[in-house]
């Protein structure tokens, strides 16, 4: 091939690279901590929730349960996607009202407070429902965590419906259900700003969401360092779906992870022993 054609080659492949911004690196972490150094005063911090700031003592009510849920909806029940996730919604949500929570490492309450004293401005991008809006709000405050402090400008974040991004917001949390990336959907927050923010840095203990809104920003050329958090992957790696079920059968009494392994594995303790009204309605999926 002569040197002309190549010149011409290669500066087509310069031009299509700059049309089509390269996505940054996720980096792979186990600590909040080691997200202060991307931090500064002009950032918005957006954190995940589950597995991220906050998980279940218990394993009834987790992230990784209510997967299960889904999956086994379609697997044992025949459900389609769209089914098995509104009833495994419906049946996560009803438990929350009773699982007990903590942070998902005893300092992340102390380092959001760290951030929002230096003026930091930081909301979270969740997969929960408008539906579990409340009792998010009171799991959060309950672990020592209000994100309503240093709130985004408005119209950026308002009470109810955001025209602009048509998902429900409590405070500074953006509810988006599981039928959304959480790419576009930050991509429209940051785009409703008066003005975008130096850097987005974003939290996440699933792969798929850092990469989507890394994808996402990098396209409107905003800055972003998403972290995949991994601290709860051993927990999750070890998800004991007969303990969930004990753990459901016995709602209402909060059994620890032990005392429903223990019962699993005594046989003198038959299901129908555990009390008619512990139990979510009969059209939920167990």
């Amino acid at each position: 091939m002569s040197a002309r054609p190549c010149r011409s080659l290669l500066a087509l492949l310069v031009a299509v690279m700059a049309g089509h911004p390269a996505a940054a690196e996720v980096r792979e972490i186990m600590q909040l901590a080691q997200t202060e150094p991307a931090i500064d005063e002009q950032t918005l911090v957006v954190f995940d929730i589950d597995n991220t700031l906050l998980e279940p003592v218990q394993t009834l009510g987790s992230d990784q349960w209510f997967y299960y849920l889904v999956d086994q909806g379609k697997r044992e029940r025949r459900l389609s996607e769209n089914k098995a996730i509104a009833e495994a919604v419906a049946t996560w949500n009803r438990v929350q009202e009773d699982v007990i929570v903590r942070p998902v490492e005893p300092d992340t309450p102390a380092l959001v407070r760290r951030l929002q004293e230096r003026g930091v401005r930081i909301i979270a991008l969740t997969a929960r429902t408008s539906g579990a809006a409340a009792i998010t709000e009171r799991q959060l405050r309950s672990i020592g965590i209000d994100l309503g402090r240093n709130p985004l400008p408005r119209p950026a974040v308002r009470e109810g419906r955001r025209p602009d991004t048509s998902q429900p917001w409590l405070g500074a949390i953006l509810f988006l259900g599981e039928n959304q990336t959480k790419g576009e959907a930050l991509a429209k927050v940051v785009r409703s700003l008066p003005e975008p923010p130096s850097r987005v840095v974003f939290v996440d203990d699933k792969a798929h969401n850092t990469r989507s809104v890394d994808r996402a920003l990098a396209r409107l050329r905003i800055p972003v360092v998403a972290f995949r958090y991994g601290a709860t992957d051993a927990r999750v790696a070890a998800f004991d779906p007969a303990v969930a079920e004990v753990q459901l059968r016995w709602w209402r009494r909060i059994l620890s992870d032990q005392a429903a392994r223990d019962l699993d594995r005594c046989s003198s303790a038959p299901a129908s022993s555990a009390p008619a009204s512990s139990a979510p309605a009969s059209s939920a999926p167990y």
